[in-house]
């Protein structure tokens, strides 16, 4: 059987791929479970020969009785007996009720001295049948039959046989039974692996195609035949999962083309500053210049690295090593008063509506960073004499930050993406405003480093309103 199974597994990875397990647990269990049937066929088989044996020793020995009982009173019983050709070539045994032997015909094989006892004292207890060896080990069954001569005295007819018939038959039905199960486990094997086969080559080919998928073929989906539920939602779940992975993967190709971009501008800048430089002497004023230029250019470059460094951090989920309690609605107050000193100056009111008490679990310095991200960007894009709104409330046990302003506002194409790593509106986040582009994204992922989350709603010309939810301590 072993061959058999083996046959039908690839050599190259016996017993380790799916359609390989499958077939040995199931032939496995399909064995056990003959093996165990047959068992119990062989017990109740046996048991059945052992009592057609038994009755057919009864039926016997009650006709050899019959025949004896005349003769039971006769002074010399044993003589007589022994005249009668029948009874002296079948294995026959005639006993006193207390188990004395009176005859022992010649065909009674030679019982051992521990056997011999055993037959008289199974006489004298009045056992139906016994089971006992002779000299040679052989099993032989002995049954007791009682009768009563013509003058009433008790007797006791002991006749032996071997129950090779029995055996017999047992060993052909377990021959039987072997040859079938071998033959029932062989059709099982191929059939199992067949349609273990058959059953998993859909998982074959999402193998085959998951393997064809690479970084830049993301786009594509497993297009499988499932003949099965279970298969069409592994299918739909895969496909699904390449979906959430490909946009991670486009944002990380845009994100690095972007910070090269970026990266280029002041270093371009600062080239063509020192270029000039070199090419002709030039008042030492200009060269004051150029230096400032390059200095601004070199602020510019550090703080992008430092906000690149801060968004790595955080998504990463080192931003916030060590949380600290603090009354949240100090930090608004304060970046409400930053705020107002630079609208101040473009004629801008900052009006505050901040609900004491509230308590968080973070970094004040990072949420500082994220309402001042968010006060100087409605600044920044409000026209002079209007109003910026901040506000502090809780609802269930979430504190929310509220800041609206009545700007220019946000496209509904461009909502989506604000938070993404460089991304500028057309109008409402040109270059030109200054920044390195990354300000929401990293206010973003400070709000999730909180255990929070920020939404916006926006309508061009209309403003825009972010809000801030962080679970209060």
């Amino acid at each position: 059987m072993a061959s058999a199974i083996r046959s039908w597994i690839p050599r190259r990875s016996r017993f380790r791929t799916v359609p390989a397990r499958l077939t040995f647990w199931y032939v496995g269990t399909l064995a056990l479970s003959l093996g165990a049937f047959a068992t119990f066929v062989l017990i109740v088989r046996g048991g059945s020969l052992r009592r057609e044996f038994d009755a057919e020793l009864t039926t016997r020995v009650a006709a050899f009785s019959a025949e004896i009982v005349p003769m039971l009173d006769h002074p010399n019983l044993g003589w007589l007996l022994s005249t009668q050709a029948g009874i002296a070539s079948t294995p026959l045994m005639v006993r006193r009720e207390d188990g004395t032997l009176l005859y022992r015909s010649p065909a009674v094989s030679p019982l051992g001295h521990d056997w011999e006892r055993a037959a008289a004292t199974g006489a004298a207890n009045r056992l139906a049948f016994q089971t006992v060896r002779d000299a040679t080990k052989r099993e032989q069954r002995l049954v007791n039959h009682r009768v009563r001569s013509p003058q009433g005295v008790a007797y006791v007819v002991q006749l032996m046989a071997q129950p090779a018939s029995i055996d017999q038959g047992i060993r052909e039905l377990a021959t039987s039974q072997g040859f079938g199960i071998l033959l029932v486990l062989l059709l099982a094997t191929y059939g199992s692996a067949f349609t273990a086969r058959r059953a998993l080559a859909p998982i074959d080919e999402i193998i085959r195609r998951g393997r064809e998928i690479h970084g830049h073929t993301l786009g594509e989906r497993l297009e499988v035949a499932a003949d099965t539920v279970e298969l069409e939602e592994l299918v739909q779940s895969l496909n699904q999962m390449l979906e959430r992975l490909e946009e991670p993967v486009h944002t990380a190709h845009r994100f690095a083309a972007s910070v090269s971009h970026e990266v280029q501008t002041p270093l371009t800048a600062m080239r063509f500053a020192i270029e000039a430089a070199q090419r002709s002497d030039r008042p030492a004023e200009r060269y004051r210049e150029i230096a400032d230029d390059l200095l601004s250019e070199i602020d510019r470059l550090s703080t992008l690295i430092r906000d690149l460094r801060l968004l790595a951090m955080a998504g990463a989920g080192q931003l916030i090593a060590r949380p600290e309690r603090f009354e949240l609605g100090d930090v608004v107050q304060q970046c409400c008063e930053i705020a107002r000193a630079v609208a101040d100056s473009k004629q801008i009111d900052i009006a505050e509506r901040i609900v004491p008490g509230l308590t968080i679990s973070g970094s004040a310095l990072h949420l500082r960073r994220v309402i001042l991200n968010l006060t100087d960007n409605a600044i920044r894009y409000s026209p002079p004499g209007s109003t910026v709104t901040v506000c502090l409330e809780a609802h269930g046990g979430i504190a929310r930050i509220t800041v609206r302003d009545r700007g220019c506002g946000i496209g509904a194409d461009d909502l989506p993406k604000i938070f993404e790593p460089f991304f500028r509106a057309d109008r409402a986040r040109a270059r030109e405003t200054g920044g390195s582009g990354l300000g929401l994204a990293i206010a973003d992922q400070i709000v999730r480093a909180h255990h929070g989350s920020i939404t916006v709603e926006s309508a061009p010309n209309e403003g825009t309103t972010f809000t801030v939810h962080v679970p209060a301590a």
